[in-house]
């Protein structure tokens, strides 16, 4: 088993959100005696049902377990947000129980104004697989040709459990096809999110194949034959249902003219490749594919990490009108920024940094750092850390 950053509280209640097959269900499994844990699956759509339109049969249920149940797991709680009020009545009781409340999407949750128990339960996320998760397992005697492997494997076939676990990669090809279209059936169509389908259909394909890139709906819109603001409702329905995230601008005081728009990632670079339908894309080293592949991999690397170990940082990009980039902005809230530029290269010239560097320099307090896959460590102008990916990586994040 693939020992996960994402520690779960033992005592306190929480919700634990993820997009589906991140392992939620595993990892709850790993961290509770199972002797101890009752589960309502709420996919189970006799019980959905009965108990939405009941929701004090929940009461009932939890009345009769056995005394030895300590822990009420709730799968898919956002199918029924209503039952949130009986387990804060049931909290508010004194109850002992340590209820886990899971969920592929927070959108019902939000646009309902649901309760989410009033601060009594923590919040966490789960993330596919990161690097730092799946380095752990790998062999000392041959550690950086196994590391340069799992990164190859990591931008192809994207870190979910069940693709990571399977026999081959035709097996590969299809669960990942197969997810994209049991996202549309289950989150999309069975939730009723959009009225329309073929757009979003296809909004999805433009969407994987902008990952990475600022948002541009009147581009967009054009493209899937869908209106402006559809195309902005589409992407919250992304982000609401932990498909994926955006990448604000960091605020500055810098004084160039900057973009402010967003940017947008998909959260698993192999689910990226399937919703794009570029699936049996060769991905080969040098090409400006492999590059975007590469950065799309490691910022939601530093995504996952930040949720699990530094979940007061957040994140954001710098981008002039002239097209100089600093990939990531990292805001500790307690420091200056942390900057850190993504290469795909395995060979660094300072001639490919200096545009990245001048604007680096704009802050002079902030730790600096330009991560690729060159294996030669060195500092440039002074300050600026060229590193390895993976141990830049430790080093931000000290682990």
């Amino acid at each position: 088993m693939i020992q996960r950053l994402c520690n779960l509280s033992i005592s306190n209640s929480f919700f634990l959100f993820g997009p589906r097959a991140t392992g939620k269900t595993t990892l709850i499994g790993a961290s509770f005696e199972p002797s101890r844990v009752h589960v309502v699956d709420l996919l189970n759509s006799e019980l959905h049902d009965s108990l939405v339109q009941q929701p004090s049969k929940l009461k009932e249920i939890i009345s009769g377990l056995n005394s030895g149940i300590r822990v009420i797991v709730l799968d898919e709680v956002q199918r029924a947000p209503v039952l949130l009020d009986v387990i804060q009545s049931i909290m508010s009781s004194g109850n002992q129980f340590q209820f886990v409340l899971t969920g592929s999407s927070a959108r019902k949750l939000k646009r309902g104004s649901a309760n989410l128990l009033g601060g009594r339960a923590f919040v966490r996320h789960l993330w596919p697989f990161t690097l730092m998760e799946l380095s752990r397992h790998l062999d000392d005697s041959f550690f950086n040709e196994q590391l340069n492997n799992c990164c190859m494997y990591k931008m192809i076939w994207g870190g979910l459990p069940l693709v990571y676990f399977a026999d081959s990669d035709s097996s590969r090809k299809e669960l990942l096809r197969s997810y994209v279209v049991t996202y549309l059936s289950e989150e999309v169509v069975a939730e009723q999110l959009v009225r329309n389908l073929l757009p979003f259909r296809k909004f999805l394909s433009v969407a994987a194949q902008m990952s990475g890139k600022i948002i541009n709906y009147s581009k967009i819109a054009a493209a899937v034959g869908s209106s402006h603001v559809s195309v902005q409702n589409y992407f919250e329905i992304l982000e609401d249902t932990l498909i994926g995230f955006r990448l604000s601008a960091y605020e500055t005081s810098v004084r160039k003219r900057l973009r402010n728009k967003c940017k947008f990632y998909l959260f698993d670079t192999g689910v990226t490749r399937a919703m794009a339908k570029n699936i049996e894309s060769v991905v080969v080293p040098g090409t400006s594919y492999f590059g975007e592949l590469f950065e799309q991999m490691l910022i939601v690397e530093f995504k996952a990490l930040c949720d699990y170990l530094k979940p007061d940082w957040t994140l954001h990009y710098l981008q002039t009108t002239h097209g100089v980039e600093i990939d990531l902005v990292i805001d500790t809230g307690v420091s200056e920024p942390i900057l850190v530029e993504i290469k795909s290269s395995d060979k660094i010239g300072t001639v490919d940094l200096a545009g990245t560097v001048q604007l680096m320099n704009e802050f002079p307090k902030s730790r600096k750092y330009i991560l690729s896959r060159d294996a030669m460590d060195r500092k440039i102008e002074g300050d600026i850390s060229v590193l390895h990916w993976y141990r830049g990586i430790r080093e931000i994040f000290e682990i």
